[in-house]
C-alpha cells in the first residue's frame, strides 16, 4: 500500500503476483510504501524498515517511474508456557515481548493449556506476562530492570517458560485524618507503572487478595475526603501488607453571584479558579458553573491560595477577574481565596455590564495585518481575522490586561508590566496592536527508539508568572514551533505518548513545575529544547 502524505484520499493498495512483483499507478505526491506479507511474516515499510515512522518518503514525479526492490525482514519465534505458583497452567494471560529502545512491541495469549507464542524480529527482548492482579517479568522476575534478556535469533525458536511467584495481599482501611475517625465506605484502585487493581468496600477494609509481588501507589477515594495517594507501598509473596490511608477533608468554596447594581442574584456564570502562588499542575482545575439562582458550591477543594475568573454568558454582564469588593480586569488585582481544609470560605460575585475591546493587529516590522492570532482576556479570548482586525466582547468595565499571542498589552513579555486597556461599558474601546519581532523556540519530542510521539500536547508557561505563553502545535514528525517574546525564562509542560509510553511531565522529566527545568528565551534569535520520552 502506498500512502500519501500529500493526500490521504491519493493512497492506493495492490497485490503482488505469484513473483512478487507489483505495479501501483499512484498520483503525483510523496508516500510512504507498506507491505503486509502473510504469516510468518511481518509488516513492514519501504525499504526495509520495521516502523512507518522510520519509513522512506518516496517521491512520485510525473511522467517517471519509481522502482522499488524489497526484501522481506527476518523474522524469529519465541514461544513458552505459563505456569502459576502451584504448577497449574495460567489461561488467557497477557504477553508482552519487547523491547522500547528499538520500537518492538510484540503481544500473544496463553491458551488454555498457558502455551504461547508470536513471530517477532530478530534481537533482545524482555517477555512480560499479565494476569489480572499480576505482572512478572521473564524468569521469575517483579520488576522489568530485573529481567532476563531474552534474545531471538533469525530463522530460529526461542523457548521462554516461567512459573509465576506466588503472590502476597493488601488490606487497606482509610481514616479522617482531622478526627481520626474510620472511614466505611470508600474504593481503591493500588497501582505499579504496569498493573492496577481495584477494590471496594463499605465495612471499612478493601482487601486486595492475590496480588502480585511490587511496590504500589495506593489511592484512596470516598467522594466526601479529598482522595488519598500513599506510594512505596511494598506488596511481598506470600505475605499481607496493611495499609491506612489518612484522608484530608477538602475545603468548600460558598459562590453567590449578583448584580452589582441591584442585588438580585445572576445565573448562567461559569468560574474557574487557579492557585494564586504557584503554576497550575495537570487535573488540577477548579471551578463549575452556577444556576440560575445565582449560588454555587464548590466542594472537595484542595486547601490552597486560589484567584477566580468568572465568565459571563447571559449578554448583559460582563467576565471578570473576582475582586475584594468587585470586578477587576488584571489577575494581580484578583481577591485571593484562602480554601481551607474542612471549612467554608464565601466567595461574592457581583457582576457589572459588558463593554468590548477591538482592533487591527499587524506586525510591527512590516506593517502586514496578522491574522489568527491569539487574544486573551483572563479567560476571554478569540483570534484575529485574516485582516488583522479582533473584537472581544462580554468584558466587565474594568481596566484589562490583554494578551496578544504572549505579547501583553503595552508591548513585552511580561503580565506585571502590562498596561492596561480600560472598557466603558456599552462601548467599545479602540485598540490596535503592532506585533514584535519574537524568539524562536524549536525542538523535537521523541521516543526511547527516536520515534515521533503518536500525541503530544505542549504548553510552554512563563516561570515567574505561570502564565501559558505558547500551546505550539507538534507535527508529524515531532517536530514543534512557537514564537516567544523575549527576554524571559519559561518551562515546557508535555503531555505525549510514544511506543508503549505515556508521560505528563515538565521538561526534561520533572513530576511537578517546581522541579522543572527553566529555559531561557533570549530577546531576538532562537533556543532549541529536545524533549526525549523517557
Amino acid at each position: 500500500m502506498a500512502n500519501s502524505l500529500t493526500n490521504p484520499f491519493d493512497s492506493v493498495v495492490t497485490r503482488t503476483n505469484r513473483s512478487g512483483s507489483f505495479t501501483l499507478r499512484p498520483a503525483v505526491g510523496r508516500y510512504k510504501v507498506s507491505f503486509q506479507p502473510p504469516p510468518t511474516l511481518l509488516d513492514q515499510w519501504a525499504t526495509g524498515k520495521e516502523s512507518e515512522w522510520a519509513a522512506d518518503v518516496i517521491t512520485v514525479e510525473a511522467d517517471k517511474e519509481v522502482v522499488l526492490e524489497e526484501k522481506a525482514l527476518p523474522t524469529g519465534r519465541v514461544e513458552g508456557r505459563l505456569l502459576d505458583a502451584a504448577g497449574r497452567p495460567v489461561a488467557f494471560a497477557g504477553v508482552a515481548i519487547e523491547n522500547p529502545s528499538l520500537d518492538r512491541f510484540f503481544q500473544a495469549t496463553t491458551d488454555a493449556d498457558g502455551r504461547w507464542f508470536q513471530t517477532v524480529r530478530p534481537g533482545t527482548y524482555a517477555v512480560r506476562f499479565d494476569t489480572s492482579n499480576q505482572a512478572q517479568w521473564a524468569h521469575g522476575k517483579a520488576t522489568p530492570e530485573a529481567a532476563d534478556p531474552i534474545t531471538v535469533l533469525a530463522d530460529k525458536t526461542t523457548i521462554v517458560d516461567d512459573k509465576l511467584a506466588q503472590t502476597g495481599s493488601l488490606s487497606v482501611r482509610g481514616m479522617d485524618a482531622r478526627s481520626g475517625a474510620p472511614v466505611t465506605s470508600f474504593c481503591v484502585d493500588a497501582h505499579t507503572d504496569f498493573k492496577i487493581v481495584f477494590a471496594c468496600t463499605d465495612n471499612g477494609v478493601a482487601e486486595l487478595t492475590e496480588l502480585g509481588a511490587g511496590t504500589y501507589t495506593v489511592k484512596v477515594t470516598d467522594g466526601e475526603h479529598l482522595d488519598t495517594s500513599t506510594p512505596g507501598v511494598l506488596v511481598t509473596a506470600g505475605n499481607a501488607a496493611t495499609v491506612t490511608a489518612r484522608m484530608h477533608q477538602g475545603a468548600t468554596i460558598a459562590v453567590t453571584v449578583t448584580d452589582a447594581a441591584t442585588g438580585e442574584p445572576v445565573g448562567g456564570i461559569c468560574l474557574s479558579g487557579k492557585p494564586a502562588d504557584r503554576a497550575t499542575e495537570y487535573g488540577g482545575f477548579v471551578g463549575d458553573c452556577a444556576d440560575f439562582s445565582g449560588k454555587l458550591t464548590l466542594t472537595r477543594v484542595v486547601p490552597d491560595r486560589y484567584v477566580f475568573f468568572a465568565s459571563a454568558f447571559d449578554g448583559q454582564h460582563g467576565s471578570q477577574w473576582v475582586g475584594p469588593q468587585g470586578g477587576v480586569g488584571a489577575q494581580t488585582q484578583a481577591a485571593v481565596v484562602t480554601a481551607i481544609e474542612g471549612e467554608t470560605t464565601a466567595l461574592a460575585i457581583r457582576l457589572d455590564g459588558q463593554g468590548t475591546i477591538a482592533g487591527v493587529i499587524t506586525d510591527e516590522a512590516t506593517g502586514e495585518p496578522a491574522g489568527n492570532v491569539e487574544i486573551l482576556a483572563g479567560n476571554s479570548g478569540g483570534t484575529s481575522e485574516p485582516d488583522g482586525s479582533y473584537e472581544l466582547p462580554g468584558l466587565g468595565p474594568y481596566e484589562w490586561v490583554v494578551s496578544f499571542a504572549g505579547q501583553w498589552s503595552g508591548g513585552g513579555a511580561n503580565r506585571f508590566a502590562a498596561i492596561p486597556v480600560p472598557v466603558r461599558e456599552n462601548s467599545t474601546t479602540p485598540y490596535n496592536v503592532k506585533l514584535q519581532k519574537k524568539t524562536t523556540l524549536t525542538g523535537r519530542i521523541t521516543g526511547p527508539a527516536g520515534q515521533p510521539p503518536s500525541f503530544a500536547e505542549l504548553s510552554v508557561v512563563n516561570a515567574k508568572s505561570f502564565d501559558i505563553m505558547g500551546r505550539p502545535t507538534v507535527e508529524a514528525d515531532g517536530t514543534y514551533s512557537v514564537g516567544l517574546l523575549g527576554p524571559q525564562d519559561v518551562k515546557i509542560h508535555i503531555i505525549a505518548a510514544a511506543g508503549d509510553r505515556f508521560v505528563v511531565m515538565w521538561y526534561p522529566n520533572a513530576a511537578g513545575f517546581a522541579d522543572g527545568q527553566a529555559v531561557s528565551i533570549p530577546d531576538s534569535g532562537s533556543a532549541v529544547v529536545d524533549i526525549p520520552i523517557r
